[in-house]
């Protein structure tokens, strides 16, 4: 994985707090959260609008609970402090940099800096900061050019100067990028990121022209930057011709007891670590995180140097057993597309997030290594608003909930309250195929964006049937009976109980049968308008009430008719039961 630049570098960092009994810290944060939530100080009808002391106090709460490692707790804070905004741009920084960091959508990001800027009150923070960050966020969307574009109006650092690297390193001009790495050598000589990236960069390629001078300079440099970066010393393994060189320098970063999986392939091909001890270190419980997370062609690297079988069946083992999740950096950008998670060998979820806003297009769950259900998203996407807005949440856009009889075949989907029911092994829909991961008999998923992408006429055109909630009764059910998409016929339901009945000619109502008064039978018949145009769509009604076959009432909806011209309601009864509706009202609608 590529490191991310412009992390936040806060007093806490450099400044440790004193130290105290760990108990003690627990119950002091803990109580001090418990203010944010729970002190009358902040009752509802207390807080003052536009207080800036108030925003400030949150703000404080949430540095705090940052310095305490209570990271939750923090953006907890953050989120109720957000309401303070308009008096702390901070406040929306701060809280834009912590849903970065956390995974939040880049929507969710974009919005809290939106606000930050539109409020223009900083303190502790800048509105530089701000749009450094928000660079951050539209590389990781691919929008390199904007991302130039915001970065062009800041004054020079070595922030800015990172992030313009990283920018400019998938560029259509191949040559901007190695001419604003010579540029960010000059101007940041001690900076170690430029060699992390040209490394990462040029890890399967051989450096030539200006690419092998800007190296030769980079090496020259390398003794005095590893106290800064220690895993360059593995990352410039691919670069050094003097293998003694290359030895010492991965012994001197083994020896200082660095362990990052990602230098494990480095270190077994140079003999620092045994096979069995890579194998076996892969695998390992990271002692930062609550669960393993390993990168897909890492596992591979490691698997293709193993040769002794001890080696390759520990490996083996340790894979088939694996509980974590694995990631798959499709486009090599830096950033993973693919989330697999894993138990005991077996996937349990996939993800696949193919435009980088935190908000995967699919969602598949599955049970005993079979997909059984998925939610994906329907395109077109509901966007914020604007070029660069993203969805806030899954919320904001159009999800279709997947759920399969048998893999590939669909039993049902869900859209916006609709049931979509095709019939029995009618859709087949199979976003993902699972392959073997180098060999080893492990399962991976395998799909894209195109394979995974539904629209609403897709889920119709295999429906054999369509439920929906009842547009009249409260609490009825609707199942709509499909040919190739179009209705045939419509039943309602309520306690099991038919209330409706709908005839339909080439997709349109014609006919229905309806019992208005719940007493079990269709005392109501409709007739639909079959003509084009605007207007109500029942065109005539009749009702018999009592079941003696005389209907007692009975309503017209007449749209611009000549004798009618406007719309109204004509009404009429049969008072004297003799089978003729003698009364008639009018009334405009």
């Amino acid at each position: 994985m590529v490191y991310l630049p412009g992390k936040i570098i806060f007093p806490w960092d450099a400044s440790p707090l004193s130290p105290v009994n760990s108990m003690a810290k627990g119950l002091f944060f803990g109580g001090l959260l418990t203010l944010i939530f729970f002190t009358p100080l902040f009752a509802q009808g207390r807080i003052l609008p536009g207080d800036e002391r108030v925003a400030e106090q949150y703000l404080g709460w949430a540095e705090a609970a940052l310095a305490a490692g209570r990271r939750t707790e923090a953006l907890a804070a953050l989120e109720r402090g957000a309401d303070f905004s308009s008096e702390s741009s901070d406040i929306s920084y701060l809280l834009a940099r912590l849903r970065f960091e956390e995974g939040k959508s880049a929507g969710q990001v974009l919005e809290a800096l939106g606000r930050g800027r539109e409020a223009d009150r900083w303190k502790k923070y800048s509105a530089a900061e701000g749009r450094l960050l928000e660079a951050e966020v539209l590389i990781r969307l691919r929008h390199y050019e904007k991302a130039l574009e915001v970065l062009s109006a800041l004054p020079d650092s070595a922030a800015k100067t990172r992030l313009r690297l990283l920018a400019v390193k998938n560029h259509p001009d191949g040559g901007l990028f190695i001419k604003t790495l010579a540029e960010t050598l000059d101007a940041y000589p001690r900076d170690t990121w430029p060699l992390r990236l040209f490394f990462t960069h040029y890890a399967d390629r051989l450096p030539l022209g200006i690419e092998g001078d800007l190296l030769s300079v980079m090496l020259q440099r390398l003794p005095l930057l590893l106290d800064d970066d220690p895993d360059l010393a593995w990352l410039c393994f691919p670069f050094i011709t003097d293998l003694n060189e290359a030895l010492r320098l991965a012994a001197a970063y083994r020896a200082e007891g660095n362990r990052n999986a990602a230098a494990i392939p480095a270190l077994l091909s140079l003999g620092i670590i045994t096979e069995e001890d890579a194998a076996a270190e892969l695998f390992e419980p990271s002692a930062e995180k609550t669960e393993r997370i390993l990168d897909k062609d890492l596992i591979l690297k490691t698997g293709r140097l193993l040769l002794t079988d001890s080696s390759v069946n520990l490996f083996r083992r340790n894979l088939l057993t694996f509980s974590g999740v694995i990631t798959e950096d499709v486009d090599g950008d830096g950033y993973a597309e693919v989330f697999a998670r894993y138990s005991a060998g077996s996937i349990t979820e996939y993800s696949l997030d193919t435009d980088q806003d935190g908000l995967p297009e699919i969602k598949i769950f599955f049970g005993a290594g079979i997909p059984f259900r998925a939610e994906a998203a329907v395109l077109p996407e509901i966007s914020a608003g604007g070029v660069f807005a993203y969805p806030l949440e899954d919320s904001d856009r159009l999800i279709a909930h997947i759920h399969w009889e048998r893999y590939p075949a669909v039993l049902e989907s869900a859209l916006e309250g609709l049931r979509f029911i095709p019939r029995p092994r009618d859709f087949f829909y199979a976003p993902v195929q699972m392959q073997d991961l180098g060999g080893t008999g492990f399962l991976f998923p395998s799909g894209d964006a195109q394979r995974a992408r539904l629209s609403r006429q897709t889920l119709l055109s295999f429906a054999a049937a369509l439920e929906k909630p009842s547009g009249e009764f409260t609490g009825a059910l609707e199942r709509v009976e499909l040919d190739r998409g179009i209705p045939q016929r419509a039943r309602e339901y309520l306690d099991r109980r038919i209330i409706s009945e709908t005839e339909f000619s080439r997709g349109r109502p014609v006919l229905q049968r309806i019992d208005l008064d719940l007493d079990g039978r269709l005392e109501t018949i409709r007739y639909f308008r079959q003509s084009a145009g605007a207007g109500f769509p029942i065109e005539y009604s009749m009702s018999d009430w009592d079941g003696d076959g005389i209907f007692e009432t009975a309503e017209q909806h007449s749209f611009n008719s000549p004798d009618f011209p406007g719309s109204y309601i004509i009404r009429s009864w049969d008072i004297n039961r003799d089978g003729i509706r003698e009364t008639e009202t009018r009334t405009e609608k």
